[in-house]
């Protein structure tokens, strides 16, 4: 590109408008090349997406700074480029492998990055690595790796409290993930099977489309930063995910939304889709969508004992907490923070009620601490040291997870 073309962006300092970043990822695309979308009054700001063959092969959000960079173009051979600001970069390949970095600050270091393999129809594995873009270390990486048509394994490390990548969870989950709420009755009748969808695949993707602008929205009017990294896996959800998922329609009497994480299959009932409650049926559709993002739920909640009421639930799960925080009413500091990936302490979560409530005889039953969960069991415990008490935790050896989520690091 000639670097000449932008000097009106030198010192120009236009953000990038999301809103307008997802409302340009429908404009028609073309059969072969790259195509920029302005979104800012200067032109400094775009949408590029590239097409081969008219299918998207890669979509960025950049901002032209206007000035010209020496790119190594091999021995002997300098070349003039144009300095820019990608914030996020996606590549799709003819395999349908992918991998999306992002620059939440502009800084020209990476924050985030995102990776899948793929083999034929079948997804192989996903990871999801955060980094401390000063130091360059990994600080979270989740990893998903699809074990056969029923199960993934799922896998997730963070940085203890000796600044070490430690492994927090480690387990099998089944790659179906359903949400189970229902807001009709009575259930369909039937058993579970695939039928045909009453509504067309374009009228099913704007259903989808519009869970995740919904949701978006209401995210934004949390976190107003431009650089916010939910935004942009919202804005990558629409670039890259709703253009690579099936969407299938059952009937079943139990469930009424499923997420095949091994395939990218998005699974409605046929109940769900006539509901007559849309905040319902959005929150449905988003919950089921993040799993592609997010991965699965860490633990079978059907089967934990213990008091694992709708508040562990939805502080422990992100695609619950996501959903509680703009359909649901555990509207709080961790629901907040739990959707998020942060602490309940977040200047995001600043304006939401307290985590922690009090029961009639004026004792504390949920604080920020979340409480634990011993893994051998699959059962719950208000505190850590509840879980870790002798005798309590008796397969496994004692192993439990804190789900806190205080910025006390002592309070678990």
């Amino acid at each position: 590109m000639n670097p000449m073309l932008h000097k009106q962006c030198v010192g120009n300092t236009e953000k990038l408008d999301l809103a307008a970043a997802r409302t340009a990822l429908t404009e028609p695309g073309i059969a072969d090349g790259a195509q920029d979308t302005k979104l800012s009054a200067s032109g400094c700001v775009v949408l590029r997406r590239e097409y081969s063959a008219g299918k998207l092969t890669g979509a960025s959000l950049r901002k032209f700074l206007g000035l010209a960079v020496l790119i190594d173009g091999g021995p002997f051979n300098p070349v003039l480029g144009e300095g820019e600001i990608k914030w996020l970069d996606l590549v799709i390949n003819s395999d349908k492998s992918m991998r999306a970095v992002v620059d939440l600050d502009g800084d020209l270091k990476t924050d985030f990055v995102v990776a899948e393999q793929w083999a034929g129809e079948q997804l192989t594995s996903r990871i999801s690595t955060w980094f401390d873009d000063t130091a360059g270390s990994i600080t979270r990486r989740e990893t998903l790796t699809v074990v056969n048509s029923d199960t993934v394994h799922w896998k997730v490390e963070e940085l203890n409290s000796t600044n070490v990548l430690a492994t927090v969870t480690d387990t099998d989950a089944p790659s179906r993930q359903n949400q189970n709420a229902s807001c009709y009755m009575p259930p369909p009748a039937g058993t579970s099977d695939t039928v045909p969808c009453p509504e067309t695949d374009a009228q099913l993707r704007t259903r989808v489309r519009d869970a995740i602008e919904k949701t978006s929205t209401c995210l934004q009017n949390i976190d107003d930063s431009t650089f916010s990294l939910a935004q942009l896996e919202l804005w990558l959800m629409e670039a890259y995910i709703l253009n690579s998922v099936k969407i299938e329609c059952f009937r079943d009497n139990t469930y009424y939304g499923q997420a095949k994480l091994d395939s990218y299959v998005l699974r409605l009932n046929v109940g769900l889709l006539g509901c007559d409650t849309d905040g319902f049926v959005s929150s449905t559709i988003f919950h089921e969508m993040l799993h592609f993002s997010r991965g699965p739920h860490e633990f079978d909640k059907d089967t934990i004992t213990g008091p694992f009421g709708p508040r562990a639930n939805t502080y422990t799960d992100s695609a619950a907490a996501c959903e509680a925080l703009c359909y649901g009413t555990l509207k709080t500091k961790c629901s907040c923070a739990k959707c998020f990936n942060t602490k309940a302490c977040d200047k995001r979560c600043s304006t939401f009620a307290a985590c922690a409530e009090k029961n009639d005889a004026g004792m504390y039953t949920t604080s920020e601490a979340v409480g634990a969960r011993c893994k051998g069991d699959n059962k719950w415990f208000a505190t850590m040291s509840g879980c870790t008490a002798a005798g309590a935790c008796t397969k496994g050896g004692g192993d439990c997870r804190s789900y806190s989520l205080s910025c006390d690091k002592s309070c678990k």
